[in-house]
């Protein structure tokens, strides 16, 4: 997915205008592809100020339902 955040008025001091995000199931393949982007854009020498909000450590949660029992207790 790629954003173009800049008709939100967002500015260079204030947040970004352009923002990708990289998605998947496979979290160190994520890592690594998203490093990968990034050092292509450095590279390109057409971006500045590049940045990640991953953070190692960053606790993560999942969930996964009991769908029979969410259905026998009303849920879809």
């Amino acid at each position: 997915m790629v954003q173009d955040l800049s008709p939100q008025g967002l500015t260079a001091q204030r947040g970004f205008p352009v923002e990708f995000s990289v998605r998947g199931a496979n979290w160190d393949e994520l890592i690594k592809v998203s490093q990968e982007v990034m050092e292509k854009l450095r590279a390109s020498g057409l971006v500045t100020d590049l940045d990640t909000d991953y953070q190692v450590g960053m606790p993560e949660l999942e969930i996964k339902p009991d769908r029979q029992l969410t259905v026998h207790l009303g849920g879809h």
